[in-house]
C-alpha cells in the first residue's frame, strides 16, 4: 500500500472539514492511500474514489498477468476523480459540472496513478 497526499483544489472539501461535515482534514493535500495485492494469479489495485473508466484502463496497464481488478471506493473515498480534461471545459462533457465540484481537484488521477505505479510490481 502506498499512503500520500493527493492535492485539495476544491474550497467545499475544505468547507466540509472545517464545518465538522465531515471528521476529516482538508488541508492542501488530503492524506489518502491505494493498494495492490494478489490473490493467486488474480491481481487487485484500489482507487480512492469513484474514478473515470480510463483510470481502470491505466490501472489494468500497470499488471502483468492474470485477472486484474480495480477496486473503485477501496480505502476511502474523495468523490469523483476525473481526468484534467473535464476541468477545462465543463460544458463540453455531460455532467462534468457536478462530477468536478464533487472532486478533489483535476491533479487526483495524475496523483493517484503515480502512488499505483509506484507499488505495482
Amino acid at each position: 500500500r502506498k499512503i500520500f497526499g493527493v492535492p485539495n483544489q476544491n474550497p467545499l472539501f475544505t468547507m466540509m472539514g472545517e464545518s465538522g461535515l465531515v471528521p476529516r482534514e482538508f488541508g492542501d493535500t488530503i492524506k489518502t492511500e491505494v493498494a495492490w495485492f494478489a490473490v493467486g494469479p488474480a491481481q487487485f489495485a484500489t482507487h480512492l474514489g469513484e474514478t473515470a473508466p480510463e483510470f481502470a484502463t491505466q490501472t489494468r496497464a500497470l499488471m502483468d498477468t492474470g485477472p486484474k481488478f480495480v477496486l473503485g471506493l477501496g480505502l476511502d473515498h474523495l468523490g469523483y476523480i476525473c481526468p484534467e480534461r473535464y476541468f477545462e471545459n465543463t460544458d463540453a462533457i455531460p455532467h462534468a459540472k457536478y462530477l468536478v465540484s464533487m472532486s478533489p481537484g483535476p491533479q487526483a488521477g495524475g496523483t493517484m496513478m503515480d502512488a499505483l505505479a509506484a507499488i505495482i510490481p
